[in-house]
Formats: structure tokens, C-alpha cells, sequence
């Protein structure tokens, strides 16, 4: 049997490739079994799915209903150079396996990540755009 399998369909049309892909389309052989798999089916897709398939079968799964995570926010003054000293307390006494900190800057925040593996013991990575 051949195939014609369009991933992302719903990303074809966004980027503008309807008739690239028409050409593609005719260029497969007639007798196929074509298969369109998209996250979402916007109306643009729908159509185009009614308009070159014969009688198709539509598959949809919807997703298991998850309970959203408990986050707890504080907020805690301290002074500057208190603040590793204060978090690495939080973190043991409250036995937190995931914490994220949020910092100003590239720099501090892989200056936190350091003194908690240096000084605290904790295994912490910092998370930035750099």
C-alpha cells in the first residue's frame, strides 16, 4: 500500500505551503491511503481534508484531565548576604526536591546555582536565555 503522510498539517497551511504541497499531491500516485496528523484542526485544515479525501475517518483524543500542581509562593526579606544561607535552609528543612528561583540576572543567577553547589551541597543549575 502507499502512503501520504502530512505531520503537522495544520502547520503546512500557517507557513504558507498549500500549493507546494498540492503539487506534491499530485505528483503520488493515485490509489494511497493519505493521513493527515495535526495537534489541532482549524477550520483551513477541515476544509482541506474534505476537499482531497474520500470519505475520511477523523481520530481525535482528548487529553486525560490533570490536576493542576500545588505552587506556594512567599515572599521573605532578608538581607543580601543572607539570602543562599536562607534559601539552602528552606530547601533542607522543608525537604523541597524542585525549587525555582527567580533572579534579575544572567550572572546572578548562576552565581546562586554555584554557591548552592559549593556551599550548600544541593545540586542547582541556572536557567537563562543565555
Amino acid at each position: 500500500m502507499n502512503c501520504l503522510v502530512l505531520d503537522e498539517a495544520d502547520r503546512l497551511l500557517d507557513l504558507a505551503l498549500p500549493t507546494s504541497w498540492r503539487t506534491c499531491w499530485r505528483l503520488c500516485l493515485r490509489i494511497r491511503q493519505n493521513l493527515f496528523f495535526s495537534a489541532t484542526f482549524p477550520p483551513a485544515v477541515q476544509a482541506l481534508a474534505q476537499g482531497l479525501l474520500h470519505d475520511p475517518l477523523r481520530v481525535v483524543v482528548e487529553p486525560e484531565p490533570s490536576a493542576a500542581p500545588v505552587i506556594v509562593q512567599r515572599v521573605i526579606q532578608v538581607d543580601a548576604p543572607r539570602r543562599t544561607q536562607l534559601l539552602r535552609h528552606l530547601i533542607l528543612t522543608n525537604g523541597w526536591e524542585r525549587v525555582l528561583v527567580f533572579v534579575a540576572t544572567q550572572y546572578a543567577a548562576e552565581h546562586v546555582a554555584a554557591k548552592l553547589n559549593r556551599d550548600a551541597d544541593l545540586f542547582a543549575t541556572s536557567f537563562h536565555g543565555g
